[in-house]
């Protein structure tokens, strides 16, 4: 979780070689829905509540979606999964 003042990145896996940062605002997105999940007690409380789908910020990501217990993206269209 972020702390006041701080900048957290996400990043997305590219053609299969390395990790480059989500635009900010996708960032931000995957960020916040994630301080709330966190907050409201994460796995333990919400185990089923777990992925974020990021067709809810950018069309362009529909397939994506991010696990948050594993840290994980997950291309929904392949079943490819991809772990930081």
């Amino acid at each position: 979780m972020a702390t006041p003042g701080s900048v957290v990145v996400w990043e997305w896996f590219f053609h299969a070689t390395h990790w480059l940062p989500y635009e900010p605002i996708v960032s931000n997105y995957i960020e916040t829905t994630y301080s709330q999940w966190a907050a409201r007690g994460g796995a333990r409380a919400w185990p089923n509540q777990s992925c974020v789908e990021l067709k809810n910020i950018k069309s362009s990501l529909s397939v994506l979606t991010v696990d948050l217990v594993t840290m994980s993206q997950t291309n929904q269209s392949t079943g490819t999964r991809h772990v930081s």
